[in-house]
């Protein structure tokens, strides 16, 4: 059997050399556009196999063959059923039902109806050759029909090929507008800026104050890390963009694309102000950071708000102001207040090549702005009129019945001196006399921390401690959004005064939208700390009311509101002996002929201080009188014998630390405090020889030895020196009453540093354990608390 299978290989192998040695090789060429060029066909010859030579097998012994039983008749098989198919689920079934026009679908994709046709955009030779797998409706088209675009985006300034749509869906710039790209122009457009990229920056500049120049540098650098020079700059386009964008957000967080304006009908139409609520507690400030530089050529463009949120109308405003400047008016008017006069007195030359030297905002208790003018040379009363009648306008005015119950209060540094003539500047001028009815139910007063500076009358008519119905009210709040906008106060002042308003109406517009978003968590810290400190406060008041419940039924009769002036200086339940300044005030005015030096006069004890000043009358002169040589040499000597003390003091404190720590700063700082004191002793004596030349005799017997080493052990020989006998045989008695008023000023002045001390520490303190963490931090907490000598 296997010498029969092997003879049949053998003849199969023979038959393989028997095969046709002539082979044909066919080419075709084809043009661009597809159609047949023309065809080759090559003949050559195979090469003749190489015969396969294989030794000849050896015999092999014959194996008998079995015999093969015959296959059983079919008949006899029995019959298997074949089960029937399970149906496809019904999704595989559509799928076979779609199969076909799917397949077609695949394919069309790699191909389009019309390639290699003339293309219609009417080039010569061009054919269609490109087609958009994005656009179901797009046809094949020429690669001219290609434009350049630049497109900027967030990781680059990228150039590519477009072609806009033809088929019905808009102009260009809709096109790419709908793709989420903002044309650079809306007529023949060929840059865009991605909506991510815009976006992207905005929230940028507002938070780090980025500028537009560096942002688009950055872009340029990471299109090409080297050459990036060669990368296009879009600054120019980008500008423009960037401010239409902006608006379109102010626009959008307003509600103005929602048609808020139905709800707010007494409002302008457009208005763009974040707001939370109506508010009549308002606070003005000026800021010079805001400035604008005085440029020769600038274009001419206004802001692309026109009057609809913090500024007004820039043409508007600019009228009324030089209307203002030309008839005379706006000018301050005279004030005794020494911080205004210090305001007045100011250094002009910072505004020097500005035309615009600031800008001055009014916002609500809660921080959020509602009113901003442009200053021109200064704070003037005049810019602060106008932006007062355009935080109204933007609100609304009330109705008559809503007016009658309407209170505000109105904070400004300067209130003290704005107060006299508002309401009759509002109904002098036209355009702002709408709302003088309004302005005519606002109580003013000062910020606490300006009033501090203003003269101890303003701390008790104008401070909002003493208002009825101010609550936490404390006028401070147009000065903590300064830090924030003063980081754009060089971007600003370059740029055009359209544009510069633009600017700052988006920053103050992030502002309030941030004050709105973190608002609801400020107000429940605030009821949280208010609950914790109720308990507190109300142990405190028990505690007082029962210490002084003899005098309790008699305060309760003392009016809160009432204030009344006697000898120019106001008096009310508020006000305590006077401090050591007034009471050398009030001598140095008596000492250069002002009035009569009395010591009476300027006693709190005494009842000349209560009386009206309508009612004075002439009294006796005094009987101490200053020579005309030398008329503040009384206050000269009070004033230098309280500095000595306090020398004196200072030098005992540095001392007793010295001996405990003997630290070179320590040494350093005691000869620094005795040298000041022996100046103020040199100074003392010789005003004493003027004043009290009976007491020479008593400085010349001073030990030299403790003068030299020691002079905080030195008497200064003042009538409190001196024992009462002493005093009246010394004639020192007059200037010892003098004395006494003036150490106790001096007194009640350092009992309110001390409370100022106190409360300082006790906020400093109240969260260290829970913001302070680690042995460090609280050893250093504890160092910065401790309480130095006043």
């Amino acid at each position: 059997m296997f010498a029969k299978l092997l003879a049949a290989g053998e003849k199969a192998k023979r038959e393989e050399t028997v095969y046709s040695r002539s082979v044909q090789a066919t080419s075709q060429a084809f043009n661009v556009d597809g159609t047949l060029l023309h065809t080759h066909t090559h003949a050559f010859e195979r090469p003749p196999p190489i015969p396969i030579q294989r030794p000849p097998a050896p015999d092999k012994p014959s194996t008998p063959t079995l015999p093969i039983p015959p296959n059983p008749p079919t008949d006899t098989l029995p019959e298997k059923t074949v089960p029937p198919e399970e149906p496809l689920p019904p999704l595989f079934q559509d799928f076979e039902a779609k199969k076909a026009s799917i397949v077609d679908i695949l394919f069309k994709q790699n191909t389009a109806d019309g390639l290699g046709a003339p293309c219609p955009c009417g080039v010569a030779g061009a054919t269609r050759t490109t087609m958009c797998r994005e656009c179901w409706n797009y046809s094949a088209a020429c690669t001219s029909c290609f434009e350049t675009f630049t497109i900027v985006d967030t990781n680059g300034i990228h150039s590519t090929k477009v072609q806009f749509c033809s088929c019905g869906i808009g102009d260009r710039a809709e096109q790419l507008l709908n793709a989420h790209l903002f044309p650079g122009t809306f007529r023949r457009p060929r840059l865009a800026f991605t909506f991510a990229m815009l976006h992207d920056y905005h929230i940028h500049h507002l938070t780090s104050a980025l500028p537009a120049y560096d942002y688009i540098a950055a872009l340029r650098h990471l299109t090409d890390g080297f050459f990036f020079r060669d990368a296009a700059n879009p600054y120019d386009q980008f500008r423009d963009v960037f401010k239409m964008w902006r608006i379109l957000e102010a626009e959008m967080r307003a509600g103005q694309l929602h048609g808020i304006d139905r709800f707010f009908p007494r409002r302008p139409p457009g208005n763009l102000t974040v707001i939370h609520l109506y508010q009549l507690l308002f606070t003005a400030d000026g800021n010079f950071q805001a400035n604008h530089y005085l440029k020769t050529m600038e274009p001419k463009l206004i802001s692309f708000y026109r009057g609809r949120v913090f500024f007004p109308s820039d043409p508007q405003y600019r009228v009324f102001a030089h209307r203002i400047k030309k008839d005379g008016q706006g000018s301050e008017q005279k004030t005794t207040c020494s911080y205004l006069n210090a305001i007045n007195k100011q250094e002009k030359k910072k505004f020097v090549g500005t035309d615009i030297s600031g800008i001055l905002n009014i916002q609500c208790s809660h921080v959020f702005v509602v009113s901003t003018v442009d200053l021109q040379y200064g704070e003037r009363f005049l810019n602060t009129d106008y932006a007062w009648h355009h935080v109204f306008l933007q609100r609304g005015l009330p109705t008559l019945e809503e007016m009658e119950n309407l209170t505000g209060l109105f904070s400004y540094d300067i209130g003290c001196s704005y107060r006299v003539h508002a309401l009759s500047r509002f109904l002098s001028r036209d355009e702002l006399r709408d709302v003088a009815d309004l302005v005519a139910k606002f109580e003013y007063c000062v910020p606490l921390v300006h009033v501090s500076n203003h003269k101890d009358n303003c701390l008790y008519l104008y401070s909002s401690a003493y208002r009825t119905g101010a609550g936490h009210f404390h006028g401070e709040q147009a000065e903590q959004v300064w830090p924030y906008s003063n980081q754009f106060g060089g971007q600003g002042r370059q740029m055009c005064n359209g544009n510069r308003q633009d600017l700052y109406i988006d920053l103050f517009n992030y502002w309030n939208f941030m004050k709105v978003v973190l608002l609801p968590a400020q107000l429940y810290n605030d009821l949280i700390r208010a609950a914790a400190l109720k308990d507190e406060k109300l142990k405190v008041f028990i505690s007082h009311c029962q210490s002084y419940s003899d005098k309790v039924p008699e305060w309760n009769k003392e009016s809160r509101e009432a204030r009344t002036v006697r000898r120019k200086e106001v008096c009310c339940v508020y006000r305590h002996t006077p401090s050591k300044r007034r009471i050398y005030q009030a001598l140095v005015d008596k000492a250069e002929g002002k009035g009569s030096l009395v010591a009476e006069e300027v006693s709190d004890e005494d009842d000349s201080m209560l009386e009206d000043s309508d009612n004075d009358e002439p009294r006796p002169p005094s009987p101490i009188t200053l020579s005309p040589k030398h008329p503040k040499a009384v206050p000269l000597l009070l004033k230098h014998s309280i500095s000595a003390r306090d020398l004196q003091q200072k030098i005992m404190c540095t001392h007793a630390a010295y001996l405990q720590h003997e630290t070179p700063t320590l040494l350093t700082k005691l000869k620094d405090l005795r040298s000041a004191l022996n100046t103020t002793l040199t100074r003392l004596c010789t005003v004493q020889a003027q004043v009290t030349p009976q007491v020479a005799e008593d400085i010349e017997d001073i030990n030299p030895e403790i003068k030299n080493n020691t002079p905080e052990e030195l008497p200064l020989f003042l009538p409190s020196h001196y024992t009462p006998a002493d005093r009246v045989a010394k004639g020192l008695v007059a200037l010892g009453t003098l004395e006494l008023q003036m150490l106790e000023g001096a007194a009640y002045d350092n009992l309110a540093r001390l409370r100022t001390v106190v409360r300082l520490l006790g906020a400093m303190g109240s969260d260290s354990k829970k913001n302070d963490y680690g042995q460090a931090r609280h050893t250093l907490n504890r160092a910065s608390y401790r309480v130095r000598p006043l």
